[in-house]
């Protein structure tokens, strides 16, 4: 689950009337087959099983406002 709760991916969203936050976005490139890590899995839940498979990682942080 993520850290609202939510099994599913919401995006980031900055609260209203609330400062520019940012979010640390990463992309991992692995060996494992694509039903190998079972869903919902959190991510220390994950880190382990990616051990001796990580093929490439990157990341990008984005600064976002709410719209309002």
């Amino acid at each position: 689950k993520g850290t609202a709760g939510a099994t599913h991916y919401m995006g980031p969203c900055t609260p209203a009337g609330q400062s520019p936050h940012h979010y640390t976005f990463m992309a991992l490139a692995t060996d494992l087959a694509p039903d190998a890590l079972a869903p919902g899995l959190t991510r220390e839940e994950v880190l382990p099983q990616l051990s001796g498979h990580l093929k490439g990682v990157s990341g990008i942080v984005g600064r976002f406002v709410h719209p309002s």
